[in-house]
């Protein structure tokens, strides 16, 4: 998914849906958690060598 994908699907939710907290499922642990309290999305630099830099990435 990209995060236009992702900015279409939240442009589907409902008004009260936009009010609560983002949560993600993972799968393999079959356990809900929510996104940070402090800013869930970070982006990378040259500490990040998986990601090319100023590649947006969320924390769980």
């Amino acid at each position: 998914m990209t995060y236009r994908e992702l900015l279409l699907e939240l442009q589907n939710l409902k008004e009260d849906q936009l009010d609560m907290d983002v949560t993600v499922y993972i799968n393999f642990l079959d356990q809900f958690y929510p996104l940070t309290v402090e800013s869930p999305f970070r982006f990378s630099d040259s500490n990040y060598d998986v990601l090319d830099d100023n590649h947006p990435f969320i924390i769980v």
